[in-house]
């Protein structure tokens, strides 16, 4: 991985009802990077989370040099600006780790709609396999479908089958595999960690106010 993308993969592939069984290879290169969109995500957060710090030094500054006011209410107002700042700061923090921790398997039918990613294999995928990538806790997480084509579009489709490349396919078996990224797990840490020093800050701030006004 590369950031939010994938931007090398070799991936090789056996399964009885595609390609008369015989072993099929295709790759990911950093021409047409596979996009995982929860990293993105949680870049996305934590890019407004710096965004809030950066626009409210300004606003901070000012308020704590206003001439017109006494001590106690430039600490006052000062601590309850922080801790609002703090906790905007905390949200988007929380949200960005949510987009690495919380993550379910998308449904065959939603997979099959990622019309974008599925361009970048190198041979491209035969009509009766799938690919979808999530994130879960670091971890990378593969999912191969493996179809059959169907003679005819059923009345009622079940959640095993859906419409792909405008044929209709049901699923005949499901794979799960997991790839430690060092990388994920350590932004993961890295989020924590963050997050855990803003709490103290903002617990040690309210702390010092009190001590101030007895």
């Amino acid at each position: 991985m590369n950031g939010n993308s994938i931007t090398k993969a070799s991936l090789q592939f056996t399964f009885k009802s595609l390609n008369r069984g015989l072993p099929f290879k295709t790759t990911i290169g950093p021409d047409a990077p596979w996009i995982v969109y929860q990293v993105q995500n949680a870049a996305n957060y934590l890019l407004e989370a710096h965004t809030i710090v950066c626009d409210s030094t300004q606003e901070l500054t000012g308020l704590m040099n206003d001439p017109n006011r006494e001590l106690y209410s430039h600490l006052e107002q000062g601590r309850e600006y922080v801790c609002q700042i703090m906790d905007k700061i905390m949200l988007n923090l929380n949200h960005a780790k949510d987009q690495l921790v919380r993550s379910e398997r998308r449904t065959l039918q939603q997979s099959c709609t990622e019309y974008i990613n599925m361009n970048v294999y190198r041979p491209s995928l035969p009509d009766g396999l799938v690919i979808d990538f999530r994130v879960d806790y670091g971890s990378l997480i593969m999912t191969t479908y493996a179809l059959s084509p169907l003679t005819s579009a059923p009345v009622q489709p079940r959640i095993h089958q859906t419409e792909h490349r405008g044929r209709w396919f049901e699923c005949d078996e499901v794979i799960d595999l997991e790839m430690s990224i060092p990388a994920l797990g350590e932004s993961l840490a890295r989020i924590n960690s963050c997050y855990e020093m803003c709490q103290r800050f903002k617990d040690n701030l309210n702390s010092l106010v009190i001590k101030g006004m007895r």
